[in-house]
């Protein structure tokens, strides 16, 4: 598999996680005891999952984005290293003066 397929397929599984997480995070937000109208022996659940099934797919969700987040990241160090060098000036050459270009540049002044 080549490099920018396994990126995607990488970037897909994140958003796919993404999406759960972020899902599961607003289903905690409902308050679930509001929401179940059943009988009051009935466990309370959100679009038909309970609260266990939530915690779940959260949790792991969340474990599952950092994990791809991590695999990117070592996927695109290259890149992160290469950019930071040049935006904080480490990948540029600086060339020093040597005695002849210092003497020119005070005759010309």
């Amino acid at each position: 598999m080549s490099k920018v397929r396994t990126l995607f397929v990488i970037d897909a599984i994140i958003a796919a996680a993404l999406v759960a997480a972020g899902t599961s995070a607003i289903a905690f937000l409902v308050p679930f005891s509001a929401i179940d109208f059943a009988t009051s022996s009935a466990a309370p659940t959100f679009l038909g999952l309970s609260y266990d099934v939530w915690h779940t797919m959260h949790m792991y969700s969340g474990l599952l984005m950092v994990a791809g987040g991590f695999v990117h990241l070592v996927m695109h160090w290259s890149w992160l290293v290469t950019s930071a060098k040049s935006t904080f000036g480490g990948g540029k050459k600086h060339r020093k003066l040597d005695k002849t270009d210092s003497g020119s540049a005070n005759n010309a002044a």
